[in-house]
């Protein structure tokens, strides 16, 4: 989620601190980016996309 004006921004932020079934969607869904970006996957994703010579 990316806000693209300042209205947009503070309605996010209110979300955040209003609600918290909001806070935990984003939360869950943030945990699953950063699992994509683990030190022990990225290289095979390197190596999938590239080859390995």
């Amino acid at each position: 989620m990316v806000a693209n004006n300042r209205e947009e921004f503070m309605s996010y932020a209110r979300q955040l601190v209003e609600s918290k079934s909001f806070r935990e969607e984003l939360s869950s869904k943030l945990k699953q980016d950063a699992l994509k970006l683990d030190i022990r996957e990225v290289p095979e994703r390197y190596l999938e996309i590239f080859g390995s010579g």
